[in-house]
């Protein structure tokens, strides 16, 4: 299937679970309840996709766009989305744990009650995204790039901050305790 075009396809249920879809057109598909685990979708499109609960578990995804994609209730625990796009996103009660998300951009999204416990994050981009209440305790954020994001509420506890860029950024009643701010930029 690599390759294969999708767009705008109703893929609800749908069981990928190993799946070689490298460079797939999955533009506008609507891909609630499907099964993407342990799928090689790098490369792929998912611009303005669906995902309703959809299993992206230990899925391929390098370089893969995500761009005006919505997530709610996704899981991507495990997943390989090294310099991934997720501009213009909306992850809802999502699932990143233990997920290699090095390099990915995240420019103007939201995200809200997502988990990124155990994921590498480090250069990430985050660029005028809004990311509310979000969770960032304990995590290696060196070199991510928060420029004119919405953190208010957020949680930065026992963080690596090291050259991390904060300009413009909205930091109402973020927590920054106990944190490596070397460097980093506000």
């Amino acid at each position: 299937l690599t390759g294969c075009s999708f767009e705008g396809a109703d893929l609800t249920g749908a069981n990928f679970t190993k799946a070689k879809l490298r460079d797939a057109n999955l533009y506008s598909a609507i891909l609630d309840r499907t099964n993407l685990t342990d799928a090689d979708m790098r490369y792929a499109d998912f611009t303005g996709a669906d995902c309703e609960q959809t299993k992206f578990n230990g899925a391929r995804l390098a370089e893969s766009k995500f761009t005006a994609a919505h997530f709610y209730k996704a899981d991507f625990n495990g997943a390989d989305a090294f310099e991934a796009s997720f501009k213009r996103s909306f992850i809802i009660n999502t699932d990143m744990t233990a997920m290699n998300l090095r390099r990915a951009n995240f420019t103007s999204a939201t995200m809200s009650d997502t988990d990124l416990s155990g994921s590498n994050i480090v250069k990430a981009v985050f660029e005028r995204s809004f990311l509310q209440d979000m969770d960032f305790e304990g995590r290696d954020l060196e070199d991510v790039t928060f420029k004119s994001a919405n953190l208010s509420g957020a949680s930065f506890k026992n963080t690596n901050l090291k050259n991390a860029t904060f300009t413009s950024a909205n930091m109402d009643s973020a927590q920054m305790q106990k944190c490596t701010i070397s460097q980093a930029t506000f």
